[in-house]
């Protein structure tokens, strides 16, 4: 496990709420008891309409539209600005993996976006 977990620009991509909670589950799951996730939210032009782009997609939601979902796995998450700061309880959390659609893989996107910083 890691000290801590950053995921740049990965929850404002996935259309899907499952494959977001996947992989905020992913998230808990790489993360020691005691580190902390940070989720950065390029929040788009924030108007909540999801739209197809030139890279793939992007939610245009705030921030904020994604705390809740962080929250099922971190209950002490809290926004400061576009990132959701997610610290793990020495207790931790049970991992509970959520389903996903076909055409997106989460395990996938977390191997491409997931920044594992170490202890040294």
């Amino acid at each position: 496990p890691a000290d801590s977990v950053s995921l740049a620009n990965v929850l404002n991509v996935i259309r899907e709420p499952e494959a977001r909670l996947s992989a905020i589950a992913l998230a808990h799951k790489y993360l020691k008891p005691g580190g902390t996730a940070y989720f950065d939210v390029y929040e788009g032009d924030r108007s909540g309409k999801g739209k197809k782009t030139s890279k793939g997609y992007q939610n245009n939601k705030p921030a904020e539209h994604y705390l809740e979902e962080v929250q099922s796995h971190f209950p002490d998450a809290y926004r400061k600005g576009s990132t959701i700061v997610a610290p793990k309880s020495h207790g931790g959390m049970a991992y509970a993996g959520g389903g996903h659609t076909p055409d997106h893989d989460p395990e996938r996107t977390i191997r491409r976006a997931l920044m594992v910083a170490k202890s040294t």
